[in-house]
């Protein structure tokens, strides 16, 4: 396997829309925490209320749910080797790109106000080094730049297979991908069961984003790191 990637598809990050900008609950959120940006995230647990105005709304709003997992993911050993490439693609067709190397906040608050300062610039650079790009960008063309050999979604949705056999599957490729959703309820847009060559669950139960994204991972790491015990 010469390279991994994981992406978080259709992710529920993503700056309060702008048909809601002016909503009575999305200004009295910015009066409150004293929000001047105008790419404040989009949260359910603020902005409920107003969410109901929008499209495919059960699926918008959780920035945890990326946060969580891309801590999980970030954080891993398969990661810190540079043995696995992180994407976020968003649920409004943004993509972010996570370089090697780059520790995200473990605290939600200071992830919150990196992801708002990153849809203002799109460019997080350090020291000369750029850690996180955002652009405009499609599940589709997402996949066109990675070109891998394999995609393969995980969702409740799928075939169930356990995760051996998936891992054993994923070991015959050499530039694998691997989708697993960054959202709450609801599935998979179209866009990403018509470019994903396998959709598989690896539990008959629902599991949350950043537990899938640990046990894919852990399974992952006893195969391609050798010196993981």
């Amino acid at each position: 396997m010469e390279g991994l990637s994981i992406i978080l598809a259709d992710s529920a990050l993503e700056p309060v829309p702008k048909e809601l900008s002016n909503h009575p609950v999305i200004r009295k959120y910015r009066t409150l925490y004293k929000k001047h940006s105008d790419n404040i995230l989009l949260d359910k647990s603020f902005h409920s209320p107003c969410m109901k105005l929008l499209p495919d709304n059960e699926k918008r709003g959780r920035p945890d749910i990326v946060h969580l997992s891309l801590i999980s993911l970030t954080s891993s050993p398969l990661y810190l080797e540079k043995k696995l490439k992180v994407y976020v693609h968003t649920v409004t067709n943004s993509v972010i790109d996570i370089n090697f190397g780059v520790r995200l906040p473990k605290s939600y608050s200071r992830f919150s106000s990196l992801m708002e300062q990153l849809f203002s610039i799109k460019t997080i650079i350090k020291d000369d080094s750029t850690l996180l790009s955002l652009r405009a960008c499609s599940f589709q063309e997402l996949l066109k730049d990675i070109n891998p050999d394999l995609t393969m979604a995980l969702t409740r949705k799928g075939r169930f297979e356990n995760i051996p056999n998936i891992i054993a599957q994923l070991s015959d490729y050499l530039r694998p991908v691997i989708v697993i959703g960054g959202f709450s309820h609801g599935s998979f847009s179209k866009d990403i069961e018509a470019n994903s060559d396998y959709i598989y669950s690896i539990s008959r139960r629902k599991l949350e984003s950043h537990l899938v994204c640990s046990r894919i991972v852990y399974e992952l790491e006893k195969i391609i790191l050798s010196d993981y015990g």
